[in-house]
This record gives C-alpha cells, structure tokens and sequence, in this order.
C-alpha cells in the first residue's frame, strides 16, 4: 500500500543518514550534492529508494546494464558516487566494473532483496570485492532512529539522468523537482489522463527519464504500479 510504502522509505531515509551511506559529492556545478547510485531492473526497491531520497533532498544517479564499461567508469568519475543500489541482475557488471576500474569512491553496495531474488552467494561476491555490504530488507526496518530528514525543495536535485551514450560517452542530465513535476503535466497535455483506478505496466528502464515520469505521475494519481516478477 501506498502508507507501506511510505513507511519503508522514510525508514530508508533515516537508516540511509544514520549509517553515513549518503555522502556529499561535488559534481559539475555550484555546491554539494547527497548523492546514491541505482544499478536496477525495475522493482519495488527502485521506487522505495527514490521516494526515500526525495525524503531527504538526495540526488539519485542512474545506472543499466547496457551502457557499457567505458561509460561506467565515466559515470563514476563524474559523480564519485559512495553507495549504489544494485539488483541481482546487475551484480555480476558491478563486480566486474569495480575490479576493472577500481572506483576509488565506491565504498558501499545495497542489494536489492525485497521483492527480488537473491542468495547467499550474491552477498558472498560483492563481500569478496572487499566493499560493505547491505541488505535491503534490513534498511526498510523501523530501526527506532530520531534523525530529522530534509525534505526536497522544487529547485533539489532530484536526479543524475545519463544519456544512452548513441553520441560518445553518456551526459548527465540535471533534473529538479520542479522540472519533473511541470514534465507531469505533459502526459495529460497529450491526451493521457491517469487516474487513481489506473494501472500501469512498468517495463521501460527506470533509470530513463520516460518511465520515470510516468511512474511518478502514477504515484502523485495514487495508481497501481506493477513490475514483471523473476525468479533465480
């Protein structure tokens, strides 16, 4: 439900804070930002880890399996990211990258384990690579903990969106929170109008800003957001 969910990410939040795992980067242009990575197929975590940074004015950069290794490592450079998110598909690219380009930033790994499947041995992986590792299940809990959370304003961050890279390496669109919301009111400016008795498909990749809008707007509507389940 959607209080679930609200509940889990301001837990994410605090936890997030709490445990240093979101740290101020700088990035090409004025001041610090909190910055977390996502490295996900499209799942609930993705969602709860995006609502728990707009909890607390956090930056999300996004990452897919398809960009490749050279636009990985340009993304890190760019961003020194501390923590990222991962799902168990993107595991296996994230340990390769890591060894390959020996990200100094990089401290901190999320797995993704709620809704997804994972085993003892994905956490055995990323342990071996020397990097702390989290479960997700464990940062959604009510861990009891007092810290205040800044909510985002309309002119935060909200996100590091990366181009596809069809053009040399990937460029990093700045998007705020007052940009994503006026964006929204194109969807109904053409022709869409999405209602809380809605339900959507989520299937375009979350780390592109098309399904990212749209999704959203199904939260703001108060929707129904389905992903497609897989097993082991």
């Amino acid at each position: 439900t959607y209080g679930q969910i609200s509940q889990y990410a301001d837990n994410l939040a605090r936890n997030l804070k709490d445990l240093g795992l979101v740290t101020k980067r700088s990035y090409d242009f004025e001041g610090d930002h909190k910055i977390i990575g996502i490295f996900s197929r499209n799942c609930s975590e993705w969602m709860i880890t995006d609502v728990a940074c707009q909890r607390d004015s956090t930056t999300s950069v996004t990452f897919y399996n398809t960009l490749g290794d050279k636009s990985f490592d340009h993304i890190f450079e760019q961003t020194n990211v501390s923590t990222v998110c991962v799902s168990n598909d993107g595991v296996k690219n994230l340990i390769k990258y890591y060894k390959e380009f020996n990200f100094q930033s990089l401290k901190n790994v999320i797995l993704y384990d709620l809704t997804l499947y994972t085993d003892e041995k994905m956490f055995k992986q990323l342990e071996e690579t020397g990097l702390k590792i989290y479960s997700f299940k464990s940062l959604i809990e009510d861990k009891n903990s007092k810290t205040e959370l800044v909510l985002s304003k309309p002119e935060t961050l909200l996100t590091l969106c990366y181009t596809s890279g069809t053009t040399s390496l990937p460029k990093g669109v700045k998007i705020t929170q007052n940009m994503m919301f006026c964006d929204s009111d194109s969807i109904e400016d053409s022709g869409l109008i999405l209602c809380k008795n809605d339900t959507h498909l989520s299937y375009l990749p979350l780390a592109h800003i098309m399904e990212r809008l749209v999704i959203l707007t199904m939260m703001y509507k108060g929707g129904l957001s389905c992903f497609i389940a897989t097993g082991d």
